[in-house]
């Protein structure tokens, strides 16, 4: 008898964080969900960059970057394959203001997900005659279900402020919740996929030290609440825990530090001018400007017309 699986997707989540928390206690579901004596641990390193969209599309997919073509976060389409032959910068990430929209795109409209170049493992689960749901995830497709977020939900989350502001918590949660309300109506799919962005989201803005509290606050309360409905649907299930990639303190030195981004973030904008050239710095300029940065984490790509 074949065992459905949950795909556990802790964006961000460095390995020696969960292995403390396991070693602590302070997360007993997951203790639960991952008995040490039936726990098979494997090491894997990110993509290069190790950043979400990239190396996410390299786990649905199974493939590189290369053959997904998801080469990170942001990136400029210089021959408009996917914009109708119009040159096109992408920014799938929340902190660029020069393609805000794209960030919610990607879940509202799966804006990331059809520029994938590899079919997803739910695609090829669906070949196979298995059912898959996705919750939560900016991967979703061939799956029999893809739960999307709520778009006001997610821009509460993403760019709320004061009152408007969804927490990371409360967001998690919807997401669980999606899935819950889809267990509870269909069962459980021969795949179920859940996406926490909670853990990443915090550390970001808290630094790294902020992942165990978050991992312990914010998604453990709401596995506890997932997993006795996915228990209680097959108690067979099969877990499986993963995340994209991991984070490290940096000395935080905006002096030496170079960004781009409208309408204030300029310190590329002044460095471009110097040179000669007029780079992509304000919404909408991409198609005619000289030059497009791409940032990547710690990495960037640069695009220059004509070479």
């Amino acid at each position: 008898m074949k065992a459905p699986v949950l795909l556990v997707d802790i964006d961000g989540l460095r390995p020696d964080v969960l292995q403390m928390a396991l070693d602590s206690g302070q997360v007993p579901t997951l203790g639960e969900m991952l008995p040490e004596t039936r726990t098979l641990s494997v090491p894997v390193l990110s993509t290069a960059p190790s950043i979400t969209f990239c190396a996410q599309a390299s786990l649905v997919t199974g493939e590189p970057p290369s053959k997904h073509q998801i080469v990170g976060n942001q990136y400029f389409d210089r021959f408009g394959a996917h914009s109708g032959g119009r040159p096109r910068h992408y920014a799938f990430d929340v902190g660029d203001m020069l393609a805000v929209d794209d960030a919610v795109r990607v879940f509202s409209h799966g804006l990331a997900e059809s520029q994938l170049s590899e079919p997803t493992l739910f695609t090829r689960a669906g070949e196979r005659g298995l059912t898959s749901v996705v919750a939560g995830h900016m991967y979703g497709a061939g799956a029999t279900r893809w739960l999307k977020p709520d778009v006001i939900k997610m821009g509460r989350f993403i760019k709320g402020k004061g009152m408007v502001r969804l927490e990371a918590a409360a967001y998690d949660g919807h997401v669980v919740d999606q899935l819950i309300a889809d267990i509870e109506e269909h069962g459980l799919a021969d795949i179920s996929m859940v996406y926490f962005l909670g853990v990443d989201f915090t550390s970001h803005h808290e630094g790294p030290e902020a992942q165990m509290k978050a991992l312990v606050e914010i998604v453990e309360p709401h596995l506890a609440r997932l997993w006795p409905v996915v228990k209680g649907a097959d108690e067979n299930v099969r877990v499986v825990l993963f995340s994209d990639h991991g984070q490290i303190e940096v000395v935080a030195d905006d002096a030496h530090s170079l960004r781009i981004g409208f309408p204030f973030d300029d310190a590329w904008g002044r460095f471009f001018k110097a040179l000669g050239l007029d780079v992509h710095d304000y919404p909408g300029e991409a198609p005619d400007c000289e030059a497009v940065v791409s940032l990547n984490g710690g990495m960037a790509s640069i695009d220059i017309r004509g070479k």
